[in-house]
């Protein structure tokens, strides 16, 4: 080994690689205080030269036991990370679906102000046709009406109460009629069925 000394920087980087104890014997080597390795049977220095070993491995298996554990902890927080994300997209999700929910609710509260949907199982297929016979209209001079509502404020009642006098009388559950009954002039009874003053008015 070169007798030429080493910077400060070197010494404290040396210590730090091999330890404490194997770098005096180094050093004692080097300027001729103990023998060269090999050089002496049942050498002393071997001692300190394996415990030195021992002591690098066991810093390795630190570090590397260190990586681990950070990995793990990598692991953790990205494990953590995707469930809350998870969780986080649920809400969302739950959120949305709500909104869209509300949002059919209202738009059919709205359909159901401005028109008539349902009047009885076999009345009910024809409200979807809104155009009206334009020149059977004409022909008749009749006013050009295509939509419930247009009809409701053409008779000057409200929508509601259109809906409830058009009701399909199969289904209804109220009679806008009043029934009573005659005597004939020949003999026996005629029934009569008067209309109720809403569909009077509306008639």
């Amino acid at each position: 080994m070169s007798d030429q000394p080493r910077t400060r920087q070197e010494l404290y980087d040396r210590i730090r690689q091999i330890g404490k104890e194997e770098f005096v014997l180094e050093e004692m080597i080097r300027y001729g205080f103990w023998p060269a390795e090999g050089e002496m049977p049942e050498d002393p220095a071997d001692e300190i030269r394996r415990r030195g070993e021992l002591q690098r491995e066991l810093a390795q298996l630190r570090q590397e036991s260190k990586k681990l554990q950070n990995e793990q902890a990598v692991r953790k927080r990205l494990l953590k990370e995707r469930l809350a994300q998870s969780r986080l997209k649920r809400q969302e999700t739950k959120q949305r679906r709500e909104q869209q929910r509300l949002e059919r609710a209202q738009a059919w509260a709205i359909r159901q102000q401005q028109e008539i949907l349902y009047l009885g199982e076999e009345v009910s297929p024809g409200l979807n046709h809104t155009e009206s016979d334009r020149i059977r209209l004409e022909t008749y001079k009749l006013p050009l009406l295509s939509t419930a509502q247009e009809i409701a404020q053409a008779m000057g009642i409200p929508l509601g109460q259109l809906r409830f006098l058009a009701f399909n009388r199969k289904t209804a559950t109220i009679s806008h009629y009043i029934r009573f009954k005659i005597p004939k002039k020949t003999g026996g009874e005629r029934l009569i069925s008067a209309p109720k003053p809403k569909l009077k008015q509306a008639q």
